[in-house]
């Protein structure tokens, strides 16, 4: 999962559990002259200038610590994420509001940014090149969801929800799909689709237009990644586990036998939505607290044995992202489940009833 620090405990730590890859987040808004600069040789290399209001340019710092991953083994997945919380000049809007289609910038600008990025050098005084430190490119966020966290909602008041999903859906492949795949395609680089929230039958059909084999949009989101994705949260407790989640994927995305991507889990865990389960603080080491982890660690195996054991799902499944690597002590009402756990004061340390459960995943026990 993202991590935002560049701490060499959290690489010791994935090396230790021998885990392969590593996604980082990193936040745009597809503006090219503020994200990019060129040396007077000619060279087009990332800027480190922060966004109003952050302490660090998320992309610049991504390639940081890409390298430093890389340079230990992990392989890098980049998450590029379009900020819907800025204008297109990097404003941050009032609290609250987003960006609608309005705010979005046309796909061959969107086109020409992944163009730029895919030249570019990690800093100004750093060669190494984008491409030789991410592995893989992930192409936005669940853009399912409504609320404009991670795709604008770009339909008019009024519009059913069933249809806002799927013009959101639409207009993330025209925007940011399409021209990514374009590019990252011809220089050989995998593209990872954004991946669903969870998702309907009907979303899934949307989302690949496998509901209208004539129509324009026909496979338009397995014909332009090479490796599908979804997030199949689970919650604890209930019915509603990851691996019921991805049989309903697998039998709704790949019953046209066009499709042959394979898929990725770029985030796999089970969520208490009350946020109450698990309190991952490793100083409460009470009964009660333990009981709570034993009983989320049972069906976060559950869920990770039937993914990696099931002949279907491990013939079509690529690779699995625990989410998260880290927990802020400030996010826990959102984050119940990370590997490491930090402190405010930027103390981090591993938590270990996650941590050695990620182990025994990462090394086949």
């Amino acid at each position: 999962g993202p991590d935002p620090n560049e701490n060499p405990t959290n690489i010791k730590l994935l090396t230790d559990a021998n885990a392969k890859q590593i996604r980082i987040y990193s936040g745009t808004t597809f503006d090219i002259s503020r994200d990019f600069g060129t040396t007077h040789t000619g060279k087009i290399y990332l800027r480190d200038t922060p966004f109003s209001g952050d302490t660090v340019n998320l992309l610049y710092n991504a390639m940081q610590r890409a390298k430093m991953y890389l340079a230990n083994g992990v392989k890098v997945t980049l998450w590029i994420q379009l900020y819907t919380d800025r204008d297109k000049n990097g404003t941050k809007l009032a609290k609250g509001k987003t960006i609608g289609a309005d705010g979005l910038r046309s796909p061959e600008e969107f086109k020409q940014w992944y163009a730029t990025l895919a030249k570019a050098q990690i800093s100004i005084n750093d060669s190494t090149k984008v491409t030789d430190v991410i592995n893989a490119f992930e192409i936005d966020n669940e853009p399912n969801l409504l609320k404009g966290q991670y795709w604008p909602n770009v339909s008019a008041k009024g519009t059913s929800q069933q249809q806002q999903i799927d013009n959101n859906i639409n207009s993330y492949i025209d925007h940011d799909l399409v021209p990514a795949y374009s590019v990252f395609s011809k220089i050989g680089k995998t593209v990872i689709g954004a991946g669903l929230a969870t998702g309907t039958a009907t979303d899934y059909d949307e989302l690949n237009g496998t509901d209208n084999p004539t129509g324009s949009r026909y496979l338009q989101y397995s014909m332009n990644c090479d490796l599908m994705n979804f997030h199949p949260y689970g919650t604890i407790g209930t019915t509603s586990t990851p691996d019921a989640k991805v049989q309903a994927f697998i039998g709704q995305m790949y019953k046209d036998p066009k499709v042959t991507n394979k898929f990725v889990i770029t985030e796999f865990s089970v969520h208490d939505l009350l946020h109450n389960v698990v309190d991952i603080d490793p100083s409460d080491q009470t009964a009660a607290a333990n009981f709570q982890r034993a009983a989320y660690i049972s069906e976060l195996n559950e869920a990770q044995n039937y993914l990696v054991n099931d002949p279907t799902a491990k013939k079509k499944l690529s690779t699995i992202y625990y989410f998260t690597l880290l927990t802020q002590k400030d996010d826990r009402d959102t984050h119940t489940d990370g590997v490491v756990y930090a402190l405010p004061d930027s103390t981090t340390y591993q938590t270990t009833v996650f941590y050695d459960v990620f182990k025994d995943w990462a090394m086949g026990i």
